[in-house]
């Protein structure tokens, strides 16, 4: 019994053990890289309302627009007038 215990069960008692040395912490730390994660991606969808935006909104709502109308617009120059009606 003694001569199992020294050449088998000892020697991999020890593997497993620095095994499990590497592994365990390495789940843990994904664990929580996973949990950073998700609550970064849920911050970024929370949604502000109008008491904390404030009037910054309505400004940006007027620079949105300001942007939008001043861009110009571009066609291919072999379209013609029948299917530049239909892309808009």
């Amino acid at each position: 019994m003694v001569e199992f215990w020294d050449q088998y069960l000892l020697p991999t008692l020890i593997i497993v053990g620095k095994i499990l040395l590497i592994v365990v912490p390495m789940l843990v730390a994904m664990a929580y890289l996973t949990l950073y994660e998700r609550k970064v991606m849920g911050a970024m969808q929370l949604r502000r309302g109008p008491n904390v935006v404030g009037s910054w909104d309505f400004c940006s709502h007027l620079l949105t627009g300001r942007s939008c109308s001043s861009r110009k617009r571009l066609s291919p120059q072999g379209l013609t007038s029948s299917s530049s009606c239909l892309r808009q």
